[in-house]
């Protein structure tokens, strides 16, 4: 499903750095009650190209939905992945749940966290009621 080894010459937009730290303050700044793991020691911020590209050639969304196969938890794992594989495995997006539902998200160069949601390929600046209320668990 990974798409990057059929378009290999799009080049990255994305360009700022930001420390571990600088992005666990940022994040954690915005939700204190959030369980926050960060692997990286540096990430690069995403520009706004650079997601609509991968999500443009991206297949999750066309998945079906099938509980407990193919789920919620399933299509973040796998649109996370999209974004596994260098270059793009250095943008600060992640993987995130809230206390009903798992996402993803993205921190972009005008320091925007964004909730990506993998079903539909959406991205906002909160949630909607059905996706829960914040975030338990975040993980970039």
């Amino acid at each position: 499903m990974c798409v990057f080894r059929k378009t290999t010459e799009y080049k990255m937009v994305s360009s700022e750095v930001v420390t571990n730290q600088q992005l666990y303050s940022f994040v954690a700044g915005l939700f204190p009650a959030t369980s926050l793991w960060l692997s990286d020691n540096q990430y690069t911020l995403c520009h706004y190209d650079d997601v609509a590209y991968v999500l443009a050639y991206s297949q999750v969304n066309k998945l079906s939905y099938k509980s407990e196969d193919m789920d919620c938890d399933d299509f973040a794992a796998a649109l996370w992945g999209e974004f596994s594989v260098p270059p793009w495995s250095k943008l600060a997006i992640g993987y995130l749940w809230t206390e009903v539902h798992a996402l993803n998200c993205v921190v972009t160069e005008d320091m925007k966290f964004l909730f990506m949601e993998p079903q539909t390929d959406e991205l906002k600046e909160s949630l909607s009621s059905w996706q829960g209320v914040q975030p338990r668990l975040i993980i970039i």
